[in-house]
């Protein structure tokens, strides 16, 4: 099943401030595919954190990028994009509060 992938204006913000590496991102839906780890503590919201690869660094997806998504039947929303060396324990707390506000999709 094909999920649309919709971007929220916050994660449009940061993947222009962090290249184009995170575009491929949507390749990794491909034949319903749902990339990632499930993001725990929020909730009624479904929501994932997928690793990638920082391809300008050459690093992999342990020191690459961290896409946050909540996510439905039909319907993908990226909700945040992060550098790996960014995600503190108290950065990590605000995205699961972000996620669990804004509820499911």
């Amino acid at each position: 099943m094909d999920r649309e992938i919709r971007w929220s204006a916050e994660s449009l913000r940061q993947l222009k401030k962090l290249g184009e590496d995170v575009a491929s991102f949507e390749d990794e839906f491909a034949d319903g595919r749902l990339p990632g780890d499930e993001v725990t503590g929020i909730g009624e919201t479904r929501a994932k954190e997928h690793r990638m690869t920082d391809r300008s660094t050459g690093s992999g997806k342990s020191a690459g990028f961290r896409v946050y998504y909540r996510y439905n039947d039909s319907t993908v929303e990226v909700s945040g994009v992060f550098l790996r060396r960014e995600l503190t324990q108290r950065v990590r707390n605000a995205i699961q509060q972000m996620l669990k506000a804004a509820g499911p999709l």
